[in-house]
């Protein structure tokens, strides 16, 4: 039986060979230049690049590659030096800018991306640029997080379906589990990176938008970012069976930044899960096209999400249409890396939008468990900011994420209240605002105190 492989979502971990071209013959084509420019990373433009600065992300397998053409910069360039070398890569300084686009264009099977290095300071209040957005109903950002007084997902387990979590990152200490494999190649661990950025995005205790959640990795991709339908069939049925274990009282949000083709089998899995409580979030995909060709996300009942920048513009190659259900950030994502207990990384792409969505999910869970199953993904559009997101594409719903109104009864701000009249009113009463700003209200019955 063919097995259909699942490709990580993310352009920059694994990019498809119809842009790489022939793989082991690095200068016998040229990467197309909007391919090109995706994986040269500027820098926010809220942080404050370093010059001449860059971190530069080799391919898995390909350390040895890697480690030549750094050497290869440092002997080229006066004053290069070489600032860090990574297990994914490599820091440099003292090097163009022009020899940096040089190594992308010449040896794209080996380099996967170049990042402008940026400072970092202490004290900041927030890690990454996709949480600020989420409490703010417009631009501009203001380099603060605050989610819903009391919310922080406590109580809600997020599964993780991805290449697997590093179970002893300072991120998730006390809240983590090893969780489960179907890959072959074991629990606890992960290779490749995508599946910790997704969980610190997720549940984080720096980067997350649900800090107090349980993280449980579930891992379907193998240490190429590659798995099978079959294996995210069982996982999702695993999941459910976790779920209904723990009873009624059971909270669990399940994370999918993974695709690769429509599948009917995957999309029925999902609604089965759904059907039994979880809440199923799913990355839209990365081939600026019909969300609809894309399993798991193609099933109506996951919450479907598409990826915007910091402008709140559609990324350039998110996919669109009716199958999205809500936009989340997604360009240049910090979140948890593998290099050590405390490392960092940024990503790029639906797979990181999704679990701001799961982190948002465990928040309105926790909130009001009755919005399990298919009522979170309904609250949390109601929820969402609408007509913010430039470029989203005809029939995408313009819903762009937001957090700040979780957990009020009306999902906003609260409408005028309708109990019985005083005999001396008219009816219906007439309410009025008190302050102007929805938040208190009065009757305004022409009844003098008396009455």
């Amino acid at each position: 039986m063919f097995r259909k492989a699942l490709l990580l979502l993310l352009q920059f971990i694994t990019l498809p060979s119809a842009i790489l071209g022939r793989l082991g013959d690095d200068n016998s084509y040229n990467i197309h230049p909007r391919k090109l420019q995706a994986r040269f990373l500027r820098a926010h433009p809220h942080a404050e690049r370093i010059d001449e600065e860059f971190v530069v992300k080799v391919a898995h397998g390909k350390q040895t590659a890697g480690r030549q053409i750094m050497q290869d910069l440092v002997r080229k360039y006066d004053g290069a030096i070489l600032l860090y070398e990574y297990k994914f890569g490599f820091a440099i300084g003292g090097v163009p800018e022009s020899a940096m686009w040089s190594i992308l264009q010449n040896h794209p099977s080996v380099i996967l991306s170049v990042e402008e290095d940026v400072k970092v300071h202490a004290d900041r209040s927030v890690e990454s640029w996709g949480q600020d957005r989420l409490d703010e109903v417009n631009l501009a950002l203001d380099n603060d997080y605050t989610p819903p007084a009391g919310l922080d997902g406590s109580g809600v387990d997020i599964y993780i379906v991805d290449t697997g979590v590093k179970i002893d990152h300072s991120e998730f200490t006390g809240r983590i589990v090893p969780g489960v494999d179907f890959t072959g190649e074991g629990a606890g661990v992960d290779p490749d990176g995508h599946g910790t950025h997704c969980a610190g995005t997720a549940a984080g205790g720096s980067y997350g938008v649900a800090k107090g959640a349980n993280i449980i990795p579930v891992r379907v991709l193998d240490s190429n970012g590659e798995g099978s339908s079959a294996d995210v069939v069982k996982a999702l049925e695993w999941i459910q069976e976790q779920h209904e274990k723990g009873g009624s009282n059971k909270k669990s949000v399940a994370n999918l930044s993974l695709g690769g083709g429509f599948n009917q089998a995957e999309n029925n899995a999902v609604r089965s899960a759904v059907n039994a409580g979880v809440v199923v979030v799913a990355a839209a995909g990365n081939d600026d096209s019909d969300a609809c060709n894309d399993s798991p996300g193609a099933e109506p009942t996951s919450i479907t999400v598409a990826s915007t920048d910091s402008n709140d513009k559609r990324a350039w190659d998110s996919n669109h249409g009716t199958c999205v259900d809500i936009f989340a950030p997604g360009e240049n994502i910090l979140s948890a890396g593998i290099g050590n207990a405390q490392a960092s990384d940024s990503m790029s792409g639906t797979s990181m939008a999704s679990p701001h969505v799961a982190g948002a999910a465990a928040l309105l869970l926790q909130a009001d468990p009755s919005k399990a199953g298919a009522a979170a993904g309904s609250a949390l559009v109601s929820l969402a900011s609408s007509n913010k997101v430039s470029d989203a594409k005809t029939g995408t719903p313009n819903k762009l994420l937001y957090v700040g109104s979780i957990g009020s009864s009306s999902g906003g701000s609260p409408s005028p209240p309708s109990p019985s009249p005083p005999s001396c009113a008219t009816s219906p009463p007439n309410w009025k605002d008190s302050y102007g700003d929805s938040c208190q209200w009065y009757v305004d019955n022409g009844c003098d105190e008396a009455d």
